[in-house]
Formats: structure tokens, sequence, C-alpha cells
């Protein structure tokens, strides 16, 4: 059951029967109210089975424990109609914002939304009012209807001036031109400036006194002078290069160079100062061969000393001219091609420098010559150079050559003595094969002997009568008695075989691959030579003196 609870601040609210005695809070304003019989009022319906008691206190001790909800209710004051209004603007603002012509109206219903949305947001929860939401909602709502608005009101502006700007008619200036009277008729001028481009000045130039005798004024003639003047100097520039050209011939065939490379210089500065004479005038295909030649006129003497060097046995010399030419100018097929050949045929050089004179030099185990001399036609790349002299210890050396180029080597020889164990020879007898030539047998392993193949060292047949032991068993009558009783082997002789094997000796047979000879094959250590290195001296037959 319940009952009604008034509190000092003047909030009504219902109570369950269950918090009679006991202290409740008021729902609206938080003080604490004792719930007794004297301030309960009786419900404002009656339940048909409530009991009629007067008073809550009364209706407690008439009934026993009732299982009551205290439900509160916490009303607010009104809805604000401000906050109504302007979600009603709203929603009619944006329902009409997005039809161009009739949403001009849309924005004066979201600016009005606006204006009444906006004080509903204070007074709202100022005065503890409901319709926080319409506020919040219309607000909302009429920001958003403007925004279309603003787009379609900046659209037809950008239209309207694209029409204006079409129909503005553009500005007709009218200058009055005073055209000037001419004296020169076109056909004149056009015969005339034909007759310069032939380079047939004098008939232009009586076409021109011609013109000016007809009446032709000099500010018409003006341009044809210029043209002609210009063609005079143009017409000089050629006569010179045609002068320069000629001496160029004669500097060429004399192989003076130096006069020619001036006078190609004199050519070059004349055309430069000339651009505009005509591509047939200029003949920058002669002029350029006539470079070439003067450039590499040099080049071919210096190759033809190089031919002459090389003939007279100047390696060196014809080596250093053919590089020359080779450098002043790589693209030059002849000098390419002489440079290869020069290297081809000269090689490499060598010289071995020493005091002792006389000592020969071998390069690969070839002699090519002596110490102190210059040495051709040798291969590129690392060789290995011997100088070996008839009382001193030989050098070895190795060297890397190059082309047409000569490799200087410094010998500093020892004194030295024949080795007394090969007595100079370099040669003693091979340890390996004993001075035979012959290497040890690789069956036999010198031993002469090899196992019978065919009783594989087993050179004894068992007798067959005793069976090998040499002892055959007989039976013998002695009186009575029966006896066996041992006796030597009749056939044997009690030696347990018959006979042996007849291919070879006690199992032991001559090696088939030396024949007893014990070696077999040749030696690999002097190759049949039958002689090897001396061990003191290496093989030089000299031994250093001290």
């Amino acid at each position: 059951m319940f009952g009604i609870v008034t509190c000092a601040c003047g909030k009504r609210f219902r109570v369950s029967t269950k918090h009679v005695g006991k202290r409740v809070k008021c729902p609206s304003c938080g003080n604490e109210i004792d719930i007794g019989a004297d301030n309960a009022l009786p419900a404002e319906k009656e339940v048909p089975d409530r009991p009629s008691a007067g008073t809550l206190g009364e209706a407690l001790q008439s009934t026993g424990p009732i299982e009551v909800t205290v439900t509160t209710t916490g009303q607010r004051g009104g809805a604000c109609t401000l906050a109504i209004a302007s979600f009603v603007l709203g929603i009619l603002a944006f329902m009409s914002c997005w039809i161009p012509g009739i949403n001009i109206g849309s924005a004066v219903l979201a600016v009005l939304g606006l204006v009444l949305g906006l004080p509903a947001l204070i007074i709202v929860p100022l005065k503890k009012l409901s319709g926080l939401g319409f506020a919040i909602a219309g607000n909302v709502l009429c920001v958003l209807s403007l925004v279309p608005v603003a787009i379609s009101l900046g659209i037809l502006a950008s239209l309207w001036r694209a029409d204006d700007l079409a129909n503005e008619q553009p500005a007709v200036f009218v200058e009055e031109v005073i055209l000037p009277v001419v004296t020169l008729p076109y056909a004149t001028r056009a015969h005339i400036e034909s007759l310069i481009g032939k380079w047939r000045l004098e008939e232009a130039w009586r076409e021109i006194e011609q013109a000016r005798g007809d009446g032709a004024t000099e500010e018409d003639l003006a341009p044809l002078r210029a043209k002609y003047d210009r063609a005079l100097v143009l017409s000089q520039v050629h006569n010179d290069l045609q002068e320069v050209g000629g001496q160029v011939e004669d500097a060429l065939a004399s192989k003076d160079w130096g006069t020619a490379r001036k006078l190609l210089d004199r050519a070059d500065r004349l055309l430069i100062g000339a651009p505009d004479l005509p591509s047939s005038l200029r003949a920058e295909q002669e002029w350029k061969d006539l470079r070439t030649r003067q450039r590499r006129g040099p080049i071919d003497d210096v190759i033809a000393s190089s031919r002459g060097s090389l003939a007279q046995g100047d390696f060196e010399t014809a080596v250093r001219q053919a590089e020359d030419a080779f450098a002043r100018d790589p693209q030059y097929s002849n000098s390419r091609a002489w440079f290869k050949e020069v290297l081809h045929r000269v090689g490499a050089g060598l010289i071995v420098e020493s005091a002792t004179h006389g000592a020969p030099v071998a390069v690969d185990g070839h002699n090519y010559g002596t110490v102190n001399s210059v040495i051709w036609h040798l291969r590129q790349g690392p060789v290995d150079v011997v100088v070996n002299a008839a009382h001193s210890m030989p050098l070895v050396q190795s060297v890397v050559l190059t082309p047409g180029r000569i490799c200087k080597v410094t010998a500093s020889l020892q004194p030295a003595i024949a080795c007394k164990w090969c007595r100079g020879s370099g040669q003693e007898k091979c340890r390996g094969c004993d001075g035979t030539g012959k290497s040890l047998c690789s069956v036999c392993g010198g031993s002469r002997k090899v196992k019978c193949q065919r009783c594989r060292g087993d050179w004894k047949y068992s007798c067959y009568y005793c069976g090998g032991d040499g002892q055959v068993r007989v039976r013998q009558k002695v009186g009575s008695a029966v006896m066996t009783v041992s006796q030597k082997c009749g056939r044997c002789g009690g030696k347990g075989y018959d006979r042996t094997c007849p291919k070879c000796r006690r199992g032991w047979a001559t090696c088939p691959m030396c024949r007893g000879t014990r070696r077999h094959g040749t030696c690999q250590a002097c190759q049949g030579s039958k002689h090897a290195p001396c061990r003191k001296c290496s093989g030089i037959g000299k031994v250093p003196a001290d």
C-alpha cells in the first residue's frame, strides 16, 4: 500500500507503507522526512483491497506486511514554447531549402528559427523547463537550411555576372590613318631585289638610278640602297675568301703547316664577320676539308718519319713517333693503324744493365742477347729473365714487358766456382732409378718373386693315401686279438705329400712383369734420362765462391 506525503517545499509524493517510522529524502529538495501517522495523508483514489483505516499508521496495524515498489515522479515545469516554435520553423526551412526560388523563404524561416531557438537554449536550463532537445534540434536544422540557400544564391550570382559580361559590347576606337604616297612601284622594287639576290650588282645599281630619275624618293630607295651596300660588302668577303683559299692550297702543297693554319684562322674570322653570307658562297665543307688536311698533314709527316726509323732499326724512335702521331689525332685512321702495326712489329723491349760484360740474357728459356744491349721483339706480359755468366751465379728475375717500351733490369752477379759434387755438370745419378732410367716393378716391388698363381703359395700336394698325415692305420691280428696300429705311409714315405707344384719353387714364382730384373717402366723422377739435377748446386753446376 502507498501513502501520500507532503514535503515542506510543497512536493507531494507517494511512499510505501513499509517506510513508516523511517526517514526518507524528498526527490525535489532532498530534505529528510520522518514517515509517521501524523504526516501521512490518504491516497487520492481508494483501492478496493485497501483497509479503511483513517491514517497510514492504522492501516499498517490492520494489515500484514505488503511488498510495494516506491515510485517517485519528479515532474519539471511546463514545456518551453520558444523551443517548440524553433523546432517547427527548422523543419519547415530544411524541407523547403532544396527548391530553387522557394528557398529564399526558407532562409527567412531559418533566421526566425534561430532568433527563437537561441534564447530557448538559455531559458530552459534557468527556469527548469522541458524542451531543451527541441531547442537544440531547431537550431541545428536552421543552420543546415542556410547552407543550400547560400550555395544556390552564389551560383545565381555567377550566372548573372556571366550574362552581363556576354551582353557587354567592346568599345571600338576608330583612328584616322594617313597612308603615305608610294613613289616606287612594287614591280620595280621586286626586280631590283632579285638582281641583288643574283649578285648582279651593276644592273641593280642602274635600276636604282633609273627609278630615282623616274621620281622615286630617297625614302623609298633607302632600303634598296642598304641591301645594295651590304651585297657589296659580302661580295668583297667572298673575293677575300677565294684568295685565302688559293693561298691555303699553296701552303699545303709546300707543307708549310704554320702558314696554312694562320690563313685558315683568317678565313674563319671572315666567315664569322659575315653571318648573312649565302651558304653557296660560304663553302663550309671545302673549308672543313682544308682544315682537316692542315691538321693531318703534320701527322702524316710524323708517320713517314716513324716508318724511316723502323726501317733503319731504331725501334725506340719509331715507337715514340708513332705514339706522338696517334696522340695528336686518335680518330685519324692512318695514325691509329700505324701505331698498332709498330707495336706488333717491334714488340716489347728489354735491356739488362750489369757490370759483367758479355753475360748472356735468356727470356723464358731462350737466349736473345747479352747484357747492356737492347733486346726487341719480345712478347708482352710477365716473363722470366735469366742472366748466366761463366764465373757468376745466375740471376733470375720476373718482369712485366709492355709493347713499344724498354724495360730496364739491373743485374748484380755474384762470383761462383764449379760444384765439386757434380763436377760442374749440374747432374748426378738419379736416386729414384739408381741410374737405370727405369722405376721399380709395381707388381713385385723389386723382390723379383710373386706368389704362384697356380698353387697360391701351397706348393705341396697332400698324399691321397694318408691324407697328408704321413701315417696310415693298419689292422693286425695278434693271437686272438685284432689291433689297429699306425705305420709310415708307403706312398709318400711319411712326408704327407707325394708331389709338388710344377710352376713354382716352394710357392714363389718369377715376377711376370719385370721377369726377375726388379725394374719396369720409365722412371718418373728423371723421365728415363738416368740423371737428376745436382742436390748441391740445384742443377746449376756452380756454387757461390764464398
